[in-house]
């Protein structure tokens, strides 16, 4: 798939990713004032939740070595930056290059400013930051593809992050293989997805 055909080179796209991953509540629900208790907080930073989960299984060699994380699919970096609080090394991967530049500017400025639809024509203006806690000299972001790694250069890691990406790959079995080459033995695979297995990005097989 060319960046031509990626719909993920969209504008429109970054905007939604950079509101998924860095929005506040009252900007993903109008309402979230008025239904306080009610949202699920499950429904929620997504991209925090599931680098806590990494986190949270994730146990530090005991050889004290530098700890690596691949934050796959880490499309506009929310978890990446959350990932490095744990990690002494975080490098986050995406097929988009729009989301990798979005994502390597907010490493650079720690913040970006962009807007996002409310509903028709109205849009609203808003400034994703990256936390404060976040260690941002701990972070890289490379445009790669999650189906073709290119496994020699990356080495080993600790842990592999892998959310919302593998019911969007063209061949997950070949993702899941390679990520055996470059997990160590001790290490973690994370992996959260709706599962969705739409046919415009995984053809079905037999």
């Amino acid at each position: 798939m060319s960046a031509s055909e990626n719909i993920y080179e969209q504008d429109k796209l970054v905007q939604q990713y950079l509101l998924f991953h860095y929005g506040k509540p009252n900007e993903l629900f109008e309402w979230s004032s008025v239904i306080d208790g009610i949202t699920s907080s499950n429904s929620l930073n997504f991209p925090v939740q599931t680098a806590e989960l990494a986190i949270k299984h994730f146990k530090l060699p005991k050889d004290n070595a530098p700890t690596r994380v691949l934050d796959i699919g880490c499309a506009v970096g929310r978890s990446s930056f959350e990932l490095s609080v744990k990690f002494d090394q975080v490098l986050g991967i995406d097929y988009s290059q729009k989301f990798i530049d979005a994502a390597l500017k907010l490493k650079q400025h720690s913040q970006i400013k962009y807007d996002f639809q409310v509903e028709g024509d109205i849009r609203q203006k808003t400034i994703a930051h990256v936390p404060e806690y976040a260690k941002k000299d701990r972070v890289q972001f490379e445009h790669g593809d999650a189906c073709n790694l290119p496994l020699k250069d990356l080495g080993q890691f600790d842990c592999v992050h892998a959310a919302n990406l593998i019911c969007r790959l063209p061949t997950p079995k070949k993702f899941l293989t390679d990520v055996k080459q470059i997990l160590k033995k001790d290490g973690i695979l994370v992996i959260t997805s709706p599962y969705s297995w739409f046919e415009t990005f995984t053809p079905k097989v037999g």
